[in-house]
Parts: C-alpha cells; sequence; structure tokens
C-alpha cells in the first residue's frame, strides 16, 4: 500500500542526496524520504526484492525523485522499466538532473515525469525547486497537507 509522505530518491552523489533530503525535512515537512543510490536499487525497492521486502521498512513510495546520470541503470531506464510494469507504471516521478540536454528532457516527459528541474547549486534555489515539488506532488494527492 502506498503512503502519501512517502517519497524515494534515486541518487548516487552523496552530497547531493544530504541536500535534497535536507531541503525536503526544511520545506515539505512530515516526508518520509528513502534514499538509493542508483537505478538496479530502485528498481529492486519497488519490485521489494532482497532486504527491501519489508515494506514496514521500505514502504512503497508515493512520489519518485531522480537523477538521470545514475550508475547500473540510468534514471531513463529506470523510469522506461516503471512504465512497463504493471504495479508501478502510474507512480509519479520527477526528474531533478544537472543535464539540460533537449533530449533528455524530452525522453522524461516521453515517459510521463510530473516534472524535470535542473540541479541548482545554491542552496535557496534548491530549497525553491524542492518547494516547487511539493507543491505538484500535494497537487496530484500525496505530500504533506
Amino acid at each position: 500500500m502506498k503512503n502519501g509522505n512517502n517519497l524515494l530518491l534515486v541518487e548516487d552523489s552523496p552530497d547531493d542526496a544530504y541536500f535534497v533530503i535536507r531541503a525536503f525535512q526544511k520545506v515539505c515537512a512530515g516526508v518520509a524520504v528513502a534514499h538509493v543510490r542508483d537505478g538496479e536499487a530502485a528498481r529492486q525497492y519497488l519490485s521489494g526484492e532482497g532486504d527491501f521486502g519489508d515494506r514496514a521498512r521500505y514502504p512503497l513510495p508515493s512520489l519518485l525523485l531522480l537523477d538521470i546520470k545514475l550508475p547500473r541503470i540510468s534514471g531513463l531506464e529506470l523510469l522506461e522499466w516503471i512504465r512497463s510494469a504493471p504495479d508501478h507504471r502510474a507512480l509519479p516521478a520527477v526528474v531533478l538532473s544537472s543535464s539540460d540536454q533537449s533530449k533528455d528532457v524530452a525522453r522524461a516527459g516521453a515517459l510521463g515525469v510530473l516534472g524535470y528541474h535542473i540541479k541548482p547549486v545554491d542552496p535557496s534555489d534548491l530549497e525553491r525547486v524542492v518547494s516547487a515539488i511539493c507543491k505538484s506532488w500535494k497537487e496530484i494527492g500525496g505530500g504533506t497537507s
């Protein structure tokens, strides 16, 4: 069962993950953020494989926030898998990536992402991006009230 306050962050950079999680704690209070470092770990998490089978510890997210450039399985490959998986195809996803390449933006859009954001350098800019993500998430019935 999905919980409206669970977010899965797929980010290979420990520094970027730290700042994103911190921004969510600051501007989108009450959201539980789970973090994995690559696309394969995200696939395993969503599938409930291995350690991720304990849904009390690893609940299904109601939003996926992912980078495009990931090890093992790229963010775009992960989105392709999600859209082809009956149990996950409706999972809302948002991209937060350093890639501003039009082909990446277009491909993510074709895979039905809720939003595509370029990673900002400044922490206050990151908080604005996270605030926009939270607002979009709430509008589709997730996040916190």
